[in-house]
């Protein structure tokens, strides 16, 4: 970009402002003495000024040179727009900001709640204020703001003497525009002359970056702005160090993470303290702690964990589960036993039902027993289509009563390892989808869950009496 002072240019001050307008930009304003009427060749300029960034810069000059003058752009990153407005006029067309132009930010859960000093009007207008949140970086131009908002457009080139047509039209098919940023990554909102707002859509361990703009009006056509001074903001993630608690004779089924930690208090001494933990899936990390001591360490629990304290003193015992990686599914039973009631795993926790065991209104279910005696409790629960996706562990005490269909006690010690059980589930509806679950238990001890099986009954021949296959 070029201008002349003349010796008939009556010109004692002039100010140069560039608007980088959503990249990074250098550029250099110099000049040089020209003793011709034309304009130099390119040469070595007198620099006057440098600046590289993506902000608004304003270069002021009194008593200028007559000398030919030189702006030189480049962006540092993809193509965009820049806005250059050159001035005679000391007065300023852009907003005036306050004289702490920073914005203010306090966070509280999904909450951020943002505060900014007033600005005075522009030429006796109005004025607005308008603001971006994002997750990316700091817009400290409007005009940046809105080409992340809704997208450059490939620029319009005027044909001049001093540039060929087809050089032109080259730039035109090369230029990249700066493309808006998709889904919700930009937030904009403007708020009138409002100096607060609140934004209720941020979440912990998020960096979020807050910029608001002051926008007003040179003309009836004309926007103009200024932008404060754009702020960067962490919401802390805290950690998750929720406590569950239990008591004496409960089992329960928690959805456990990372941190959590189960609480039991003891106020009096238990001859005999049974502890059972039972993962929905997986192997899940488990440690007892006792006033802070740690009275087990680390055992990792595929299916089933017994752990039996003689003579438990009053105190404070935490069940945690450290190096926890995913949400995890655990039952977890704390009772005074005074027997030991061991379960005995059967070789596999699969239920099948054959589909030529299927009728409208039967299933056969089939499923691998241990050697001894213990006791096996067949649940049944009509599902939806939408619930087939969900991951359901319940404990057989939380089922309700009409889910259960029967329990049934292995014959005795003298079944073979992998000897398998049947059981016919009747009275079922035509054509519907069940899941059906069996639990294992023996004397005292909580109850553990087989891999449940869903059966869909066939539909009856309501003429014949007879089941399609």
């Amino acid at each position: 970009l070029l201008f002349r002072l003349d010796e008939s240019d009556e010109v004692s001050y002039f100010s140069l402002t560039v608007t980088a307008c959503g990249v990074q930009v250098k550029w250099t304003f110099g000049y040089q003495i020209s003793s011709t009427n034309d304009y130099p060749s390119p040469g070595k300029l007198t620099e006057l000024y440098r600046y590289e960034g993506e902000g608004r810069q304003t270069y002021n000059q009194d008593n200028p040179a007559k000398a030919v003058y030189q702006l030189l752009i480049t962006s540092l990153e993809n193509d965009s727009y820049v806005r250059v407005y050159l001035s005679y006029d000391q007065l300023s067309i852009y907003p005036s900001l306050p004289l702490d132009p920073r914005v203010h930010v306090s966070t509280n859960n999904s909450l951020l709640t943002l505060n900014w000093p007033p600005a005075g009007r522009l030429n006796g207008q109005p004025i607005e204020y308008c603001l971006t949140i994002n997750r990316v970086k700091n817009l400290p131009t409007y005009c940046g703001a809105m080409a992340y908002l809704r997208g450059d457009k490939k620029p319009r080139l005027m044909w001049t003497e001093h540039l060929e047509q087809s050089y032109l039209e080259n730039l035109h098919k090369d230029a990249r525009p700066l493309k808006k940023w998709g889904g919700n990554k930009l937030f904009h909102q403007c708020v009138n002359n409002k100096t607060s707002f609140t934004y209720g859509k941020a979440r912990r361990g998020k960096t979020y970056f807050v910029d608001v703009y002051l926008i007003g009006r040179r003309d009836a056509e004309q926007k103009v702005s200024s932008a404060y001074i754009g702020t960067m903001v962490k919401i802390r993630r805290i950690k998750n160090t929720s406590t569950l608690r239990m008591m004496l004779g409960e089992t329960r089924t928690f959805k456990l993470k990372y941190h959590h930690k189960v609480v039991l208090h003891l106020n009096t001494t238990v001859s005999k303290l049974a502890i059972e933990v039972m993962p929905c899936e997986g192997k899940v990390p488990f440690t007892i702690y006792h006033n802070g001591r740690r009275i087990q360490r680390k055992t990792l629990v595929k299916r089933w964990h017994r752990r039996l304290l003689q003579t438990a003193q009053p105190g404070t015992y935490i069940l945690s589960f450290p190096s926890l990686k995913k949400k995890t599914f655990v039952t977890i039973s704390i009772k005074a036993n005074s027997t030991r009631s061991k379960l005995v795993l059967p070789r596999t926790f699969l239920i099948k039902a054959s589909r030529k065991t299927w009728s409208c209104s039967s299933v056969m279910l089939e499923w691998t027993v241990a050697s001894v005696k213990q006791k096996y409790c067949v649940y049944k629960r009509e599902i939806k289509q939408h619930d087939l996706l969900r991951r359901r562990c319940m404990n057989a005490d939380k089922r309700p009563a009409n889910e259960r269909v029967s329990c049934i006690y292995s014959n005795s010690t003298t079944l073979d390892t992998g000897q398998k059980m049947f059981y016919n589930v009747q009275d079922l509806k035509q054509a519907t989808r069940y899941r059906f679950d069996v639990f294992l238990s023996r004397g005292q001890s909580a109850s553990m869950s087989y891999k449940s099986v869903t059966v869909q009954t066939k539909r009856c021949n309501s003429s014949k009496g007879l089941t399609k296959s």
